[in-house]
């Protein structure tokens, strides 16, 4: 029971962590800010507070399940019509390329690991 209860702990200093971050993104009108915010800020702060990375992270059992769900909402959204929407949208997606490609170049830096 012991690893469930500390798999919770870092669920939940992850996600507080996640949402601030994700919030102040958004009050500063950042696009994607739950997802940039919380991408960010995670690895930022992990990386600068070298006690908390042993408490950031999400358990495989909750990741699993996550990443299906999510997958399932996002394909289910894609409509013959999606190709005229694609223009609004293409910063918001430029962002989260940039994002993901930043995080992966930063994370042996904030770490000291390898991705």
């Amino acid at each position: 029971m012991r690893p469930v209860l500390s798999d919770i702990q870092n669920i939940i200093v992850t996600s507080s962590i996640a949402f601030v971050t994700g919030y102040v993104f958004k009050i500063f009108g950042f696009p994607a800010p739950f997802l940039l915010g919380s991408l960010f800020g995670v690895w930022v702060i992990a990386g600068i507070i070298p006690p908390i990375r042993s408490r950031v992270g999400i358990p495989r059992w909750v990741f699993v399940p996550v990443i299906l769900g999510l997958g399932t909402l996002i394909g289910a959204h894609f409509r013959p019509d999606i190709l005229s929407h694609i223009g609004s949208s293409g910063i918001t997606v430029a962002a989260m390329f940039f994002g993901h490609d930043f995080g992966n170049a930063c994370w042996p830096f904030l770490f000291n690991a390898n991705p």
